[in-house]
């Protein structure tokens, strides 16, 4: 990534912050919403293949679910096997830094009433750009470091916590935080 890139990607999320701070939060239980937007970094097929299923849970219950994944450089990609996966790699990123038209309109032409970003770091700016990209009202985050970009961030202290018992803590304190 070069110093362009770099730049305008630090000051779109710096806009995004600021906007963030002056919007009222929708906070909403995974229970209640109509429509999640799950995003995560390709890290590999079979990770993939339990998010889509995980998702498809979900849709048995009504719910829109859209399916958003951020791919590094380095890693392979068949997307052949998953057709519902919005693919979004380094090379949809103009010279500037910012998203080519066709992506950043598919990205953006939704809104969800959570985002469900299943990072547990965030190594790249052009990955948490995609995160604050996506119209959502309601952000969950995994990734301690970037709190200021999500309305809550749950995590696991357990290293070897699964994607199901994951879902399954944010259907559960999601419902906690809305009582409330």
């Amino acid at each position: 990534m070069n110093f362009i890139q770099k730049y305008n990607l630090t000051r779109q999320l710096s806009r995004f912050v600021k906007r963030k701070k002056r919007e009222e939060v929708q906070v909403c239980s995974l229970e209640q919403a109509k429509s999640v937007c799950i995003l995560h970094s390709f890290e590999s097929q079979e990770f993939m293949q339990q998010i889509i299923k995980l998702g498809s849970s979900l849709e048995k219950n009504k719910k829109n679910v859209a399916f958003f994944c951020y791919l590094p450089k380095e890693k392979e990609f068949l997307a052949s096997n998953h057709e519902r996966v919005g693919v979004i790699s380094e090379k949809d990123f103009d010279f500037k830094g910012c998203l080519r038209k066709e992506k950043s309109v598919s990205l953006q032409k939704q809104s969800f009433d959570i985002l469900l970003d299943l990072d547990k770091t965030k190594d790249s700016l052009s990955a948490l750009y995609l995160a604050v990209a996506v119209n959502a009202k309601f952000r969950i985050g995994r990734c301690e470091n970037v709190k200021k970009y999500y309305n809550v961030i749950l995590y696991s202290s357990n290293e070897s916590c699964t994607l199901e018992e994951y879902f399954q803590s944010v259907d559960k304190y999601t419902k906690k935080i809305v009582r409330q």
